[in-house]
């Protein structure tokens, strides 16, 4: 079956019971590749973040600085210093002349190696 053929399906034909198997399919394969992802992390990556609550921390890049556990302290870029600096939150003082920021505790999940 093809992924075409799968979406017609789902848009066709599924019952309720159906769309409810594939949403917890969908999420499982979803935390699979956050694994997948967090697995391939090390300390020296660089690295996206995605996925975090607040959506204001969402695409800032910078350099894995540790990991302890299932986190990351990120060592952030001076671009996405800046973003952090002007998205009108109070959560991160970023002082106004750094080019660095360390944003700790970060989960692995939520981190996506950027390829250079």
């Amino acid at each position: 079956m093809s992924l075409a053929d799968a979406t017609r399906y789902i848009l066709t034909d599924a019952t309720e019971g159906d769309l409810d198997r594939v949403i917890a399919a969908v999420r499982d394969r979803r935390d699979a590749l956050a694994k997948i992802r967090a697995a391939a992390v090390t300390t020296g990556s660089t690295v996206t973040t995605r996925n975090l609550k607040p959506k204001y921390l969402n695409d800032l890049s910078g350099t894995v600085a540790s990991i302890n556990g299932n986190r990351a302290d990120l060592d952030l870029d001076e671009a996405s210093t800046d973003s952090l600096r002007w998205a009108h939150q109070t959560r991160f003082p970023v002082p106004g002349d750094a080019k660095s920021y360390r944003l700790h505790g970060v989960p692995l999940t939520c981190l996506t190696l950027t390829t250079d």
